[in-house]
């Protein structure tokens, strides 16, 4: 009953900056069915044409990792402010056993190898492509997904200490 309330194709769980907001604009505007959970959504310029796909607030866990769990794929986003190549969601969404899709930084494909373990875009176009591609092929999504779990769970042996 909770898988159904809580399902998705595709989902982002964060914060809303500008350049979240134009990149999920795009998505939409492509076609993604795509559900985002954050806050601070209601300040991008353009929320009232993303605001059925948007859930405000903060989520917690255990929402949060149900939420996860109950999409087939997990966009994942770095922050342009810190410069990074990867963010504990690169690793938490595998770990929960569902698709990651992040950018394509050398520091993603240093631990997960794109296209078999996780998949990563460039921008939303690429994003979208890939998306709307896996989609129509459940059985890749969890072959993915499934092969991007067992190499944070068993191989990286990521925990709350290695991460």
């Amino acid at each position: 009953k909770e898988n159904k309330i809580l399902s998705s194709n595709v989902i982002f769980i964060g914060t809303w900056f500008p350049e979240r907001g134009i990149f999920f604009k795009k998505l939409i505007d492509l076609g993604l069915d795509i559900k985002i959970y954050g806050n601070r959504w209601e300040k991008d310029p353009n929320y009232s044409l993303i605001k059925s796909k948007i859930t405000l607030g903060h989520v917690h866990d255990p929402l949060y990792s149900k939420l996860i769990q109950c999409s087939k794929i997990s966009i994942c986003l770095l922050s342009e402010g810190n410069v990074d190549g990867l963010t504990l969601r690169s690793v938490e969404i595998p770990a929960i056993g569902t698709l990651l899709c992040a950018n394509r930084t050398k520091t993603h494909q240093k631990i997960l190898i794109e296209n078999k373990e996780a998949i990563f875009f460039k921008n939303a176009n690429e994003c979208y492509k890939k998306c709307n591609s896996l989609l129509s092929n459940i059985k890749k999504i969890n072959k993915i997904a499934y092969q991007g779990h067992i190499k944070v769970i068993k191989i990286l042996k990521a925990d709350n200490e290695t991460i």
